[in-house]
């Protein structure tokens, strides 16, 4: 962007117009150089990439001391119906959200985006500002003029010049850091190598000095021995006839210049090598950077990874203040565009619904229009199954990066579709939480995969999901060991800042090899200070199917131990069975003990009350596990919840400081990891 001297020339007019009511929207190609920076986030997990797209703008995630940063929030607090910083991440994907975007941010009289484009652009008259007096454009404060916008924009511009000057000032300091670092083995190989030299010349002149001498000199520095040595140089008729004396003479002379030389080798190795170290030591010490050297590696693993290499205060200071400075630029770009980019938008959002635009030469714009609005909102977040709705009609490639979250719950084939409309993928998840949901029976799978020559194991769901295949081809790789052997994944985030104690220790235990590493501190709970810490209540009762009773009353007298306190209702009441949530929901509305307590009583009970795989992507204070399966008889139920940690470990971790475990302990503490569960829960 910064390199637009006029925002307007980075749109190219076309001669193709879309007719909207009684006018006329013209449409723009956008250059190529600002294309491919488009980012869409995807999961099957739809509350997952609802709470990333939450999370990013929320005035919660930046540092307080950034007051400055801000970009268009007006229509950011509106979109999220929460107080955000920034307009950088909207939730899309189906019908509803899509409907609701496009009436929030383009339609919205007051907080829309099209009524500031529009005077931007010029075209709105200032009186009708003043009938909007909650408006986007008294809180925005767009541009009236043209040269006001240019103006805002050479402003924008030099001061993110500046900003990333310093910061690639400081890149450049740290990079001849690296380098040092990089070359301190080079050079205390090359100092023992010139040491080893000296000494071997050294000894070859203290031989040819005993050899032609009776007495031996203590030779001092190779210098020295050589000004001696000139002084007894023989005369000029013994060199011509190469007596004795002057062959020796030559000989231990040849052989001292070389020591010259080696000791000369020697000191400005030693000196490179001394020198290196003391920057290395000197900038460590004047501003704290961590160095990953072998003093590094060998440090305790919670403080490795915990600590941030290279990039100290000031640096990375330096690179947050890059980023505002680029937000501000982003924003002077999009009052400096008005124009172009409120046709193009406007073109988009009348066909946000279809997709489609009149003619085939028209419709090849729609990925110019997509783009257009990924300038304005960099990020925008969709499920896998609206993909298609949503993006089917852009060529491939043709958007910058996808980011897969929840990527271990993904089957392979849902992101075909997103990855192949995208440069870049990057996939982030966990293949230790809940596996893909696969309807089809195993045989039949297994059946169409040996149809088409296709390796089952390393493809076919639920073996296989979007996160291991992109483990698979990982540059990077790291083993972890478990008790039926090992598994591979790809580049591991071992940090862990949810969980408080136990839940972080029984994950770590069952799913992690001990590799993680705890960053959580614990916070206050409400929960934990009305029902008592972590642990599992032990109910030895009856029951039809997987359902017990005696679990959903002791879940019901919790719930209102909470409820008549006042309590915190940030929690997740959930369970391994079908039949346990279903019967969880119908037992805590029948008792009514959320009256007075929740603002919603239907929705908190679909929303958190239900099975372990509809609360992965999710996290409370407090989760309330429902074991179920209380009958002895049902081995192969308990067993199908602990025969592998994905379960257990998804249950656990959605909980940020208290736990409580209700079921039948006998029973379930052999039921495979639950074992790991009754040792750690008292």
């Amino acid at each position: 962007m910064a390199t637009y001297a006029d925002p307007e020339t980075a749109f190219e007019t076309t001669n193709l117009k879309l007719r909207v009511g009684q006018g006329w929207i013209h449409l723009y190609e956008v250059d190529e150089s600002l294309r491919g920076f488009e980012i869409v986030v995807a999961s099957s997990n739809n509350k997952a990439v609802e709470n990333v797209s939450a999370e990013l703008p929320a005035i919660t995630s930046i540092a307080d001391d950034v007051s400055q940063l801000r970009y268009f929030k007006t229509v950011s607090d509106s979109l999220h119906q929460r107080e955000t910083w920034g307009l950088i991440a909207a939730v899309l994907g189906n019908a509803q959200n899509r409907g609701r975007f496009k009436q929030l941010f383009w339609w919205d009289d007051e907080k829309g985006l099209s009524s500031y484009l529009r005077m931007a652009a010029g075209l709105l008259p200032m009186g009708e500002v003043a009938e909007l007096p909650n408006s986007i454009l008294l809180a925005e404060e767009p541009p009236v003029t043209r040269s006001e916008a240019l103006k805002r924009w050479q402003i924008a511009r030099n001061k993110f010049r500046k900003a990333l000057g310093q910061s690639l000032h400081w890149q450049q300091v740290l990079e001849n850091l690296r380098r040092d670092v990089v070359a301190v083995p080079r050079l205390a190989k090359a100092e023992e190598t010139a040491v080893r030299q000296y000494a071997n010349a050294f000894r070859q002149v203290k031989h040819l000095i005993q050899h032609h001498y009776d007495h031996i000199r203590d030779i001092k520095s190779a210098s020295e021995e050589l000004r001696i040595h000139a002084s007894t140089k023989p005369g000029f008729w013994a060199r011509l006839f190469r007596t004795r004396a002057a062959r020796a003479w030559n000989e231990i002379q040849s052989a001292l210049l070389e020591l010259q030389q080696e000791e000369s080798c020697l000191l400005s190795a030693r000196s490179e090598h001394a020198i290196t170290k003391r920057r290395i030591i000197e900038i460590q010490e004047e501003y704290g950077v961590v160095v990953p050297d072998s003093a590094f590696f060998e440090c305790h693993p919670r403080d490795r990874h915990q600590a941030t290499p290279w990039f100290h205060t000031a640096a990375q200071r330096a690179r947050d203040e890059v980023f505002i400075a680029a937000m501000a630029l982003h924003r002077a770009f999009v009052d400096a565009a008005a124009k172009p980019l409120r046709h193009n938008l406007a073109a988009l959002m009348n066909v946000f619904t279809n997709q489609s635009l009149p003619t085939a030469e028209k419709q090849a714009l729609l990925p110019d229009l997509w783009s257009s609005l990924f300038l304005v909102v960099p990020l925008v977040s969709t499920t896998f199954a609206s993909v298609n709705r949503m993006l089917g009609k852009l060529p491939p490639e043709c958007l910058g990066w996808l980011l897969v979250d929840e990527a271990g719950q993904a089957v392979p084939q849902a992101a075909v579709g997103a990855i192949m409309r995208t440069k870049r993928a990057v996939i982030v998840g966990d293949p230790i939480q809940i596996e893909p949901i696969v309807m089809l029976p195993n045989t039949l799978t297994e059946a169409i995969c040996r149809q088409f020559g296709v390796d089952p194991e390393q493809y076919s769901p639920p073996l296989a999901s979007v996160q291991t295949l992109g483990d698979a081809v990982s540059t990077y790789t790291t083993e972890f060991s478990t008790k039926s052997g090992s598994r591979f994944v790809g580049v591991p985030l071992l940090v862990h800042r949810r969980c408080s104690e136990p839940m972080f220790s029984i994950s770590n235990k069952i799913a992690y090899s001990g590799l993680m590493v705890s960053a959580k501190v614990e916070n206050h709970s409400d929960v934990r200070g009305i029902l008592g810490p972590s642990r599992w209540i032990d109910v030895a009762g009856s029951g039809e199917d997987k359902w017990c009773v005696e679990e959903g009353e002791e879940v019901v007298r919790m719930l209102g131990r909470l409820a008549q306190a006042r309590a915190s209702s940030d929690l997740y009441v959930i369970t391994p069975f079908v039949i346990v949530a279903d019967q969880l929901r119908w037992i805590i509305r029948q008792a009514g003990v959320l009256q007075n307590w929740v603002a919603d009583e239907w929705r908190w009970i679909n929303e958190r009350v239900g099975t372990v795989h509809t609360a992965q992507g999710r996290e409370a204070e407090a989760v309330i596990i429902v074991l179920g399966a209380p009958v002895p008889s049902q081995t192969g139920a308990r067993n199908w919840a602990g025969g592998r940690p994905n379960i257990l470990n998804v249950a656990v971790t959605r909980a940020k400081e208290v736990v409580y475990v209700i079921g039948n302990r006998k029973l379930w503490r052999e039921a495979g990891v639950f074992a790991e569960l009754d040792r750690y829960l008292p």
